[in-house]
């Protein structure tokens, strides 16, 4: 999911189980914040992984509701 800090799914749902909240979309959100990512050449969609860190941990959410 996240390509520059290689966080995968199974990270976000150890993170939401662990923490209830995405402390892995916080540490991403302050990294991309002071010019620590470099998903335009990591990505291979060459775009920011936190729009997907958070519909997965959304995803995840859900799935412990059900």
């Amino acid at each position: 999911i996240c390509y520059c800090y290689n966080h995968t799914k199974a990270d976000i749902e150890k993170d939401f189980i662990t923490n209830v909240r995405s402390n892995i979309e916080e540490e991403v959100r302050l990294n991309v914040g002071r010019g620590l990512c470099s998903c335009e050449v990591k990505n291979p969609s060459g775009r920011c992984c936190l729009g997907r860190i958070r519909q997965t941990y959304q995803a995840v959410q859900v799935e412990s509701i059900e």
